[in-house]
């Protein structure tokens, strides 16, 4: 028997209500719950601790508030109420403030998928056409369980390739942080010695002992350019102008490239299939993929697809025209066309790149681990050379 924690809440009244049974199994605790009319939100072995700081991105949000919903729904809850309890779960203010209004909204008469709308920037395109589908079809419960898979899907991708790129990126820093550390602290008292001498300093000291100066007397010049640039950088990328350009250098980056243009087809062709499972037209539905993926060449490849489909062309024929698909899912579509399968195919080659991104990403980290470690020990190895030298110069002088 084992000890489980859980929040639940009560269907009739909405109200969340947590506590903890000894069960055998958390199934047990579910059914034990429904026969008191509890609906399950979250079950664990461990309590959860009490006072924690947590980012919650947009991504986030949506997907925490699709599965309260999505369970909520499947207990046959009745869709302004069990967004009620869904708006009564979630912590976030600014999201909660989005979801009364959603409710409002649907009192009001407009349908969910209408309310969603008004909202862009939390509930993308897909997320909305998928929910009007369902309503249209009465199957709003599964094209909110295929929204929950490819927000999961998506989200678990992202979380793996940040978790991933943590551990060269921290040790880089730390790195840096060493080298301007030294520089600021150490090296002033090598420059003390020499003058105290009257002696010139070797010139990687003398180089070193002018960093020294610039971090002391413009530390706050050097922030605000650097600032300024981020800055600057940040606002290129949004423009449309320069997106393109910058999209090809990141592009010809070695390996990062390859990854970058890897993960915007995975973003296709999963949005791709989701949608049309769920009963949307091929041309809407490429028209929601062009603004899901990032790549611009990606982007000005499917709207010709969408433009030219319209002419009675194969969507296999229209790929292969673009230099962006690879040639083997070009050959995979073509043979799903001909079986009358091409969502079940773009499924699959879906899942199949996201498992080439991470089997990727794992190889590429057992370089770029030893490759930051190497950089770190050149960057404070060469101070250390150049103190070094300056230590054996200083006593080649007294001798």
């Amino acid at each position: 028997m084992k000890r489980f924690y859980y929040k639940a809440v009560e269907i009739h009244s909405g109200i969340v209500k947590s506590g903890d049974m000894v069960a055998e199994s958390k199934n047990d605790v579910i059914s034990t719950l429904q026969k008191d009319n509890l609906v399950p939100i979250t079950i664990s072995e461990e309590k959860k601790k009490k006072f924690s700081f947590k980012f919650r991105s947009k991504n986030s949000l949506v997907l925490e508030f699709t599965e309260y919903l999505l369970n909520f729904l499947k207990y046959k809850v009745e869709l302004s109420k069990a967004l009620l309890m869904t708006y009564n779960y979630i912590q976030d203010e600014k999201f909660k403030e989005i979801i009364k209004s959603i409710i409002n909204k649907i009192k009001s008469g407009k349908s969910f998928s209408y309310a969603l709308r008004e909202y862009p920037d939390y509930f993308p395109s897909i997320y909305a056409n998928l929910v009007e589908t369902g309503e249209k079809s009465g199957h709003l419960t599964e094209a909110l369980n295929e929204i929950y898979d490819y927000l999961k899907q998506t989200e678990e991708t992202k979380k793996f390739i940040i978790s991933s790129l943590a551990y060269p990126a921290i040790l880089f820093l730390t790195g840096i942080i060493a080298t301007v550390l030294l520089i600021i602290i150490v090296i002033p008292k090598f420059g003390n010695i020499f003058a105290d001498l009257n002696q010139e300093p070797p010139l990687t000291m003398k180089f070193l002992l002018y960093l020294n100066y610039l971090f002391k007397n413009y530390w706050i010049s050097i922030l605000t350019i650097l600032g300024l640039i981020i800055v600057g950088i940040y606002y290129i990328m949004k423009n449309d102008k320069y997106k393109e350009k910058i999209d090809n250098i990141f592009v010809k980056i070695p390996i990062l490239g390859n990854i970058i243009i890897l993960n915007d087809l995975y973003r296709f062709f999963k949005t791709l299939s989701i949608l049309l499972k769920g009963g949307n037209s091929i041309i809407p539905s490429l028209l929601i993929c062009e603004k899901v993926v990032f790549l611009q060449d990606l982007k000005n490849a499917i709207k010709e697809i969408a433009r030219k489909i319209k002419q009675g062309k194969s969507i296999s024929s229209l790929m292969r025209n673009e230099s962006i698909f690879p040639e083997y899912i070009v050959n995979l579509i073509s043979l799903s066309e001909t079986t009358g399968k091409l969502e079940l195919i773009l499924e699959n080659i879906a899942n199949d790149l996201n498992k080439e991104i991470r089997e990727k990403i794992k190889l590429y980290l057992t370089l770029l681990e030893p490759a930051a470690v190497v950089l770190v020990g050149i960057f404070i190895g060469s101070i250390v050379i150049s103190m070094l030298s300056a230590i054996f110069g200083i006593n080649e002088t007294n001798f």
